[in-house]
């Protein structure tokens, strides 16, 4: 066996996922086509959304369906950012197959697509989850080929918030394995995401930070020095009894950066449940150096940083 750990660093928006490619069939794929078709399983809202507002985190949360058709579609986020993780999870993914040949639409003008590759995991009461770690709608379109999570991410001017022109977009969110279809209609997700936005804005001010010059206002994220070297020696404590057991696990995580680009604070939640496996990915970003964070004037301020560890077992 051998072992991976790949990156998801939304504070550079950066999303690394395996290599592979974007599916577009000669049929235009688009995800009002394919949840039209004949034996596509169309969802419709059975509750309204739910804002959960915790100290670290933000989960907007809907039901859809009836009965023992109920299916749960949530989205997270553990800081503020253009990009977020979605859970969809209900009885339709029960035969669900390879996470990899599972296909993804949600912009209206865009087709399926193979990535990001969904995780296949379970939620309590619900049952057979597809489990995407990292979306982010304005990119959606861009095929990700890298693997190579060590690189440097780049310095380029961002807001902390989801773009809601690009939610706009999304009136379904439509999965495909196989001959299987199945459409959550949501329909326009730029109030909902807007909700989510409120919600991770006031976590920078509970952290103590400005919302005004990373959530209202374009600035250039942290970024932490050195990262191949925390990266490989995170990767080198994994532990030998989750090794043995081949687990798996994703953890996110959350650090404030000081302006002089130390960090004061680490929070990491598992994402995933597995006994045996415990980062010490926190111990290593603690002692780490980072260029800080920079506003629309180009003068350092105090930010965040937030990025995620995936362990994977081959």
């Amino acid at each position: 066996m051998s072992l991976k750990i790949f990156g998801f660093l939304a504070a550079a928006i950066v999303a690394f996922f395996a290599a592979g490619s974007k599916t577009v069939s000669a049929n235009d794929d688009y995800p009002a086509v394919i949840a039209a078709q004949e034996g596509a399983v169309r969802l419709q809202p059975s509750s309204p959304w739910n804002i959960h507002f915790a100290e670290e985190n933000c989960r907007l949360s809907r039901v859809f369906g009836e009965g023992e058709n109920k299916h749960l579609l949530f989205f997270e986020q553990t800081s503020p950012s253009d990009s977020f993780s979605m859970t969809i999870a209900g009885p339709a993914f029960a035969k669900f197959g390879n996470p990899r040949r599972v296909e993804l639409g949600m912009p209206s003008d865009q087709v399926l697509q193979r990535q990001p590759t969904p995780y296949l995991g379970d939620v309590e009461t619900m049952g057979r989850a597809l489990i995407y770690t990292s979306i982010n709608p304005a990119a959606f379109s861009q095929v990700h080929t890298s693997n190579d999570t060590t690189k440097d991410d780049e310095r380029e001017a961002k807001r902390a918030a989801i773009d809601l022109e690009e939610a706009a977009k999304i009136e379904r969110i439509v999965t495909r394995s196989g001959k299987r279809v199945v459409s959550i209609e949501t329909d326009e997700l730029a109030p909902a995401f807007q909700a989510l936005n409120a919600c991770t804005r006031d976590l920078l001010q509970m952290w103590g930070l400005d919302p005004t010059k990373l959530a209202d206002a374009e600035y250039t994220p942290a970024r932490a020095i050195g990262l191949r070297q925390i990266v490989r020696r995170i990767q080198q404590a994994y532990p030998s009894a989750a090794l043995r057991r081949g687990q798996q696990a994703f953890f996110r995580m959350r650090m404030i950066v000081e302006i002089d680009g130390t960090v004061s604070e680490c929070y990491l939640d598992k994402a995933t449940k597995a006994d045996s496996l415990d980062s010490p990915a926190c111990q290593e970003f603690l002692r780490a150096k980072f260029e800080p964070a920079l506003d629309a004037d180009g003068q350092p301020i105090r930010s965040f940083y937030s990025t995620g560890v995936t362990y994977l077992v081959n």
